[in-house]
């Protein structure tokens, strides 16, 4: 097969602490926190409020949730992640994916030797694919911005996906998840729920200028 016409898949996600501990969880924070795309301030006050505030105080708080979602296998995020790309391989073996997260473990850093394997497999383009639905500047921006670096550095062509909520696959899951959940069939009431952005990101998203925050 021409080379140019093989693809590579590169899953990316923001990522989770190596163990459900104070250490994994502190590690993970100071890293996860000190990235400028998820506070976008000024980088004496993200230090102080990372180093001073968040990294001495919260990881006590957070690690006995952590241990109560942990699976004998590892975290849930990493162990579906990978789950994921085993059941996504067996159905089209054809398919070339490698799992990279942002912050913690397997990083895109290491994803570096999964996207050389890639190349030595006879890739000409990776195709970036973050696990979000929506584009936020601290998930979805910080993968791509991040994973783009690395490919640029070795001279790799790709293409990114930034969001896919409109998708029919996407929409069809969810539909499925609620429909086949007890819970669901249980209640009364139906509630979504999303995580929120800084306001100040919002227009970074309008090139217009005519629709965010006008008012």
């Amino acid at each position: 097969m021409d080379k140019s016409l093989k693809t590579g898949y590169l899953l990316m996600n923001i990522g989770t602490p190596s163990e459900p501990t104070v250490k994994g969880v502190s590690t993970y924070l100071k890293e996860f926190l000190s990235d400028p795309d998820v506070i976008d301030t000024n980088p004496i006050l993200r230090w102080f409020i990372v180093n001073m505030i968040v990294t001495p105080l919260r990881p006590k708080r957070v690690v006995p949730q952590y241990k109560s979602i942990w699976t004998e296998e590892g975290s849930p995020l990493l162990v579906n992640s990978e789950k994921f790309v085993i059941a996504l391989n067996e159905e089209n073996p054809q398919l070339m994916v490698q799992v990279g997260m942002r912050y913690g473990k397997p990083s895109i850093e290491e994803a570096e030797e999964a996207i050389d394997g890639l190349l030595e497999s006879g890739v000409g383009k990776i195709i970036l694919c973050p696990m979000f639905p929506q584009y936020a500047q601290a998930t979805t921006g910080s993968c791509i911005s991040y994973a783009s670096k690395i490919l640029d550095r070795k001279a790799i062509k790709y293409e990114t996906i930034t969001e896919f909520f409109r998708e029919e696959f996407y929409i069809k899951a969810v539909q499925e998840k609620i429909e086949n959940s007890q819970d669901f069939h249980q209640s009364d009431l139906l509630l979504f729920s999303f995580h929120g952005l800084s306001e100040r990101q919002i227009p970074r998203l309008d090139s217009s200028g005519k629709h965010c925050l006008v008012d």
